[in-house]
């Protein structure tokens, strides 16, 4: 009798959408020496390739590189619009933006055009690269440290901005909990313990939050906290 072939659905996908050959390739070669948990990697050098094997293979994850040099100098204005596209063919896949551009206004045109994180290429190395990809599969994006920096200092100098954000009222008292610990890092399995409740009550919590406070994620739920408790809290600080 024929052995039945079981699939394995833990394992993860990644479209890997990158210009630079050498710089695509040890990508790839870096997540395929991890064959127990990713299964397929794909490469995509352009927005059209990305966009036609997205539709095709329906990636867990597109590792996105935000300079595609096609239509504009840099080619951020078509990394931006590839991430919009990424999200419309497949909204299941998660798009995470690794690439050398560290300004704040791109970071934040990446987030919202559907970025779960926007990661800068040399603060990626090594192991660094499959803890990511992974806390992103489990809903956890991380935030880059010199990233989270950059949006810090923007909220800080822009006071009238912050001000504009007001805390809502319509959040219960639990969900005011949940929020806090997510914007302290706090994964859900932690998030649960701290609070003696089920991990399933938690993931219920961070989508009514983020329903009401109308995010799309939990990177933008971190920033929110940030620009809204951690911001003020600080402002008189030295």
């Amino acid at each position: 009798m024929p052995a039945v072939e079981v699939e394995n659905d833990d394992r993860i996908s990644v479209l890997i959408v990158e210009d630079t050959p050498i710089y695509q390739e040890a990508l790839k070669e870096r997540l395929e020496l991890r064959s127990d948990i990713f299964d397929i990697v794909i490469l995509a050098s352009n927005r059209e390739e990305a966009i036609q094997l997205v539709e095709e293979h329906v990636p867990d994850i597109v590792l996105l590189d935000l300079g595609l040099p096609e239509t504009t100098e840099d080619g951020t204005e078509e990394g931006l619009q590839a991430i919009q596209e990424i999200r419309i063919a497949s909204p299941s896949s998660q798009v995470v933006v690794l690439t050398i551009y560290p300004k704040t206004d791109l970071i934040f045109r990446a987030m919202k055009a559907g970025a779960v994180t926007y990661l800068l290429k040399m603060n990626v190395t090594g192991q660094t690269l499959i803890d990511i990809l992974q806390r992103v599969h489990a809903g956890d994006p991380p935030v880059d440290p010199e990233v989270a920096r950059k949006i810090w200092s923007f909220f800080q100098s822009a006071p009238d901005t912050v001000d504009q954000l007001s805390y809502p009222e319509q959040l219960t008292r639990r969900e005011t909990e949940v929020l806090q610990l997510i914007g302290q890092g706090m994964t859900n399995d932690e998030i649960a313990k701290s609070l003696v409740i089920s991990r399933h009550t938690v993931k219920k919590h961070v989508s009514n939050i983020l329903s009401k406070l109308h995010l799309g994620n939990r990177v933008e739920l971190r920033l929110y906290y940030h620009s809204q408790f951690l911001g003020k809290k600080g402002a008189g600080d030295s």
